[in-house]
């Protein structure tokens, strides 16, 4: 799967999880936390989607950090992971 493709599902799953979202705004520097105000429930039930949607699981260690993520740190796990 290419990057450009993981982008934009992961942008429909975050517009899914956090309401009022547009996902044309949504590029590879939008910060989860600081520029789309997701809370940690809706953290976690995009990690979740993710997981499903992509079929692996994060690490601890990467679960941490999601907080502080960019949809672009997320595509890049997302690319490790599928490989």
């Amino acid at each position: 799967m290419k990057r450009e493709e993981i982008k934009i599902q992961l942008a429909q799953l975050i517009q899914e999880h956090s309401p009022g979202v547009d996902v044309e705004e949504i590029t590879e520097k939008t910060r989860l936390e600081e520029d789309l105000q997701m809370g940690s429930l809706e953290m976690f039930e995009l990690t979740m989607a993710i997981e499903e949607n992509f079929d692996f699981a994060f690490d601890d260690s990467e679960q941490d950090e999601l907080m502080s993520a960019t949809v672009g740190d997320l595509v890049t796990v997302i690319l490790k992971k599928s490989a």
